[in-house]
This record gives structure tokens, C-alpha cells and sequence, in this order.
């Protein structure tokens, strides 16, 4: 595993020659983006890939310091000039002069994938020296080498094969924990394959194991299962804490919650095959006591862990009635293969739609029948992923029964595992 700080960028691999027009000022955005300009905006739709843009490619408000040290904004155009050899002089002159007109920009960028040559440079600083309101900026092709590489992100987005391992890691690492944007599944198993090569923290970890969530693909690369103890409690710790957060920006850009739900849930059974209930609870009991001073805590932790221990029971009861004698469960009405109502399918097709698909199904629990994994039942005591309330205070007992099923499970699956492997060998042999 390397130590030292990784090389994220193979800037020889960026085509920048090939960064003419549209796709200069594409670069330009998610560089933008990913630097925190905000009220970004790229003026497109002209002739040559740009528009008639009225002296700018794109626009955007840069936060900057003041005399003070206070953070303001300050509105930048954005120029781009792609080209083959240097940037003709006339164009800069002509973006600056036509800039001055509005007196509300604070600065004019001129970006390109090549240079400026030297009467070109000086007559910049000629102009910042007189024109002390409205300031020009040159950004060449090593400046715009220099801020790409601080954004791998950007890289990943754009020029994918131009990233490192460790730099598609943390793009792929970035891009999760600041925007919920998930990775391609290749992405994923070209870390997987030089995992033992890379620096792998907890926010990273937990990252690749959202993002194969997303990919449904948890079982060809089982991050939590082949993590050392101390990072899987890394990860766990870093998952609970940044809940709220996650819940958050769920709310606030609509992605698809399942897979990071699903991804605490992975962690939290992980965890509980390598420690004690009371550790794992402990863990998430340090989580809730950070909302004790909020005006109603109860509610707070009830919005927060409520959807991950309704997702952990659920879970487990999906994967475990299928072969249990003692549970059945019926949907009401049939489904596809994903869980969609056939009986409102071709609804979609009818203009008047349908308000309200009926999702519920039932649990018949046969009395006389033991259950599977060995809890004490009878005719007063039933299932206990489908009998319990799932509540935050009913946390130790939900964990203690999470415990009991998946180790019950795992370690069936992995006898069946040996048996067919064993029965593969036979017949070669």
C-alpha cells in the first residue's frame, strides 16, 4: 500500500489540442463547478459550439477576499479561445475592451489549450495597472494543466483515461460525498483490482461501497468483507456520522436513496460478523446523542436512523422468508421482476394514469412450524423481523436478531459455496 501522496493527474494523457470550441468551454465549466463558482453559467448555442454570448463564454460569481478578509462575490467572464498555435493578441484586447462596457464584471478570464505570447502577456499587465476595477487573467494551457489537476472530478468526466488509480479514487470519492453522483462500474473494478496498490480511508471505502450499490454489483466486489477490522470500524464510524448529512442532500437533489441505505445496512451486518452487538450499538447510541440538544431529538433521530433500521429489517427479511418453512409472504397483485405492478403497467400508456399502485404485501407464519435459524417461537411468539416494531429504543434487540440471521445465513452460503466448488473439482477430475 503507498504511503506517499499520490499522483492523481497523467496530464500528458489530456488531449488539450484537441480542446477546440465547445469542448474547451465544457472543460471550462466542470472546472468551474468543481471549484465552487457559483450562479454558473455556459452561454451555449451559437455558431463554432459557443453563442452569441455577448462577450463571454461563460459567467460566474468567484468568491474573493476583501481588504478585510471577508469572503464577497465578484462576477467573472469567462473567454475561450481554442487554437492551434498562440492566442492572436487582438483577442484578448477585444474580450478586455468589450468587458469594460459592463460595469458590473469584476474580472475577464481568458482561457486557452495553447499560449500568449510575450507582447500579449505585458500588454495584461499594462492593462490591470490602469484599469484597476475590471481585472484580466491569461490562463494557458500549464495554468489550465495546474487547476485541472487539483480537480480530479473534472478528469474523471471528461478525460477518464487520463487519471491515475488513486486519482480516479478520489474522483470517484468526491464526486459521491459532494454531489451523491455515483461512478461507472468499470471505474470500480479497475480499484477493486489495485486495491492492494491504494490508499483506501473510510470516506473512500465507504464511497466504492455506495457506488456499487448503485451499480448492483456488491457482490463481485465485496468492499466491507475485504476490509482490515479497523477500517471496517473506520467506515462504519464515518457512515453513521455523516447520516444526517447523507439524508440531507437526499432530500435536497432527489437521487435515489436505496444505495446508500443499502450501503449502511451492508457495513452494519459486516460490522456485526466481526463484533459485538453492544460495540456496534454503541457506535450508533455516540451518533444519537449528538442531536440531544436539538429542540426535538427524539424526532431528529427518529428522521435520521428510522429509514436505516426500517431498511436493515426489511432487508433481512427479504433474503431469509424465501427459505423459511415457517414465514410466507404474498404481494398483493403480481410484479416484474424489479418489484413494478403488472396490474398498472399499461397505465403509464393512458393519459389519466393511475393516482395509486397498491404495493402492500402479507406475512402467513405457520404456529407449529420452528423457525429456521433457531429462535424460540410458538403460537404467542412469532418471527421476529416481521413481529417487531422497528423503533430507535428496540435498536439492541434489531441487531441482535441482524447478528443471529446473517451469520446463520453466511455460513450456509459459504458451505454451499464448498460443496459446488468441490463438486466442479469432481467432475474436472
Amino acid at each position: 500500500m503507498s504511503t506517499g501522496k499520490p499522483e492523481w493527474i497523467v496530464p500528458a494523457s489530456i488531449p488539450f489540442d484537441d480542446l477546440k470550441a465547445r469542448d474547451l468551454e465544457e472543460c471550462v465549466y466542470w472546472l468551474l463547478d468543481a471549484m465552487g463558482a457559483q450562479d454558473l453559467e455556459w452561454r451555449v448555442g451559437g455558431a463554432g459550439g459557443g453563442a452569441a454570448d455577448g462577450g463571454r463564454d461563460l459567467e460566474a460569481k468567484i468568491l474573493v477576499p476583501d481588504e478585510d478578509g471577508e469572503l464577497r462575490p465578484q462576477t467573472w467572464w469567462f473567454e475561450c479561445k481554442g487554437r492551434k498555435g498562440t492566442v492572436e493578441s487582438s483577442a484578448v484586447k477585444n474580450a478586455a475592451v468589450n468587458a469594460s462596457a459592463f460595469i458590473h464584471v469584476d474580472a475577464v478570464v481568458i482561457v486557452t489549450n495553447t499560449t500568449f505570447s510575450n507582447p500579449t502577456i505585458d500588454w495584461v499587465k499594462s492593462w490591470n495597472t490602469s484599469c484597476q476595477k475590471q481585472q484580466v487573467q491569461l490562463w494557458d494551457k500549464s495554468r489550465l494543466e495546474q487547476l485541472i489537476s487539483r480537480q480530479p472530478s473534472v478528469v474523471l468526466r471528461l478525460f477518464s483515461k487520463s487519471l491515475s488509480l488513486a486519482g480516479r479514487l478520489e474522483a470517484l470519492r468526491t464526486r459521491f460525498w459532494n454531489r451523491i453522483e455515483f461512478s461507472p462500474a468499470q471505474v470500480l473494478n479497475d480499484i477493486w483490482e489495485s486495491r492492494s496498490d491504494l490508499e483506501i480511508d473510510p470516506s473512500a471505502r465507504f464511497a466504492l461501497i455506495a457506488n456499487e450499490f448503485a451499480n448492483k454489483s456488491i457482490e463481485t466486489r465485496p468492499w466491507a468483507a475485504d476490509a482490515p477490522l479497523e477500517d471496517l470500524f473506520g467506515t462504519l464510524q464515518m457512515a453513521l456520522a455523516n447520516v444526517l448529512y447523507l439524508r440531507l442532500r437526499i432530500l435536497s437533489s432527489g437521487v435515489n436513496q436505496e444505495p446508500i441505505f443499502r450501503a449502511i445496512v451492508y457495513v452494519i451486518l459486516m460490522a456485526l460478523q466481526k463484533t459485538t452487538v453492544d460495540r456496534v450499538s454503541r457506535m450508533i447510541e455516540i451518533l444519537t446523542a449528538e442531536y440531544e440538544g436539538l429542540s426535538s431529538p427524539d424526532d431528529a433521530v427518529e428522521m435520521v436512523l428510522g429509514p436505516i433500521l426500517n431498511h436493515l429489517q426489511f432487508e433481512l427479511t427479504e433474503v431469509c422468508v424465501p427459505d423459511c418453512p415457517r414465514v410466507s409472504r404474498f404481494q398483493s397483485g403480481k410484479a416484474t421482476s424489479d418489484g413494478e405492478s403488472l396490474d398498472t403497467y399499461w397505465r403509464r400508456f393512458d393519459s389519466a394514469g393511475f393516482s395509486k399502485v397498491d404495493n402492500r404485501f402479507f406475512w402467513l407464519e405457520h404456529q407449529a412450524t420452528p423457525c429456521d435459524i433457531g429462535f424460540p417461537v410458538d403460537d404467542q411468539h412469532g418471527c421476529p423481523l416481521i413481529s417487531d416494531d422497528v423503533k430507535v429504543e428496540n435498536l439492541t434487540r434489531l441487531l441482535t436478531v441482524a447478528q443471529r440471521v446473517s451469520k446463520v445465513r453466511i455460513a450456509r452460503s459459504q458451505e454451499k459455496r464448498r460443496l459446488d466448488e468441490q463438486k466442479s473439482a469432481d467432475k474436472k477430475g
